[in-house]
């Protein structure tokens, strides 16, 4: 069952209102695991769209209906005012930071961003009343050991559950259903952090 809420974002640096109404559902949407299905969803939407499909469709959203948007993983749904274009744009700037505040539960982010993006996003729009800084001497990246297996671009950020193998980052560890490198099921997908 759906529950509709409202949600009033004010961004401090803007002064300004806006009203985006939200679903939240309790199931993901399967076919929609795979960007290229969710950029291929955008075929035939409104104009305003256009220019953000691949963004949106990275970020986890695929085109619902109506000047919607949905995500396949969490299934939170935004339904935009079809003629406040200022709003629409400002929202598709960067979906991946819209999606975390919306929708800090959901999967998709958390594996992706992980959990310090999704604070990050849910405390935007507050002033920092002081930073604590200090310097970190990192140590050097070990690179083809910590690539991800799949689109071999990014580093591994997800372990597999009860396999333990890691072997994909966040985006590329959404959609399978068996670990890749011993084929047993998933039960669920674990961000991890590497200190």
């Amino acid at each position: 069952m759906e529950s509709l809420k409202e949600l009033e974002i004010n961004k401090e640096s803007e002064k300004e209102d806006i009203v985006i109404k939200i679903r939240e559902c309790s199931n993901a949407d399967p076919k929609y695991k795979l960007a290229l299905n969710r950029e291929k969803s955008f075929e035939g939407c409104p104009k305003p769209f256009a220019p953000y499909v691949s963004v949106l469709a990275e970020a986890g959203f695929f085109y619902h209906q109506d000047y919607s948007i949905r995500c396949f993983s969490c299934s939170g749904n935004i339904a935009l005012d079809r003629h406040d274009k200022e709003s629409m744009q400002r929202l598709f700037e960067d979906p991946w930071i819209n999606h975390a505040f919306l929708f800090p539960h959901c999967d998709l982010v958390e594996q992706v961003k992980g959990n310090p993006y999704i604070l990050r996003a849910l405390h935007r729009g507050y002033r920092l009343k002081g930073v604590m800084t200090q310097d970190y001497v990192l140590p050097r990246p070990i690179q083809s050991t910590m690539q991800c297996h799949v689109c071999m671009q990014k580093e591994l950020q997800v372990v597999f559950v009860p396999c333990g193998h890691v072997c994909a980052c966040g985006g590329c560890a959404s959609g399978p259903d068996k670990c890749a490198v011993c084929r047993r099921d998933i039960l669920y997908k674990q961000r991890m952090y590497l200190c």
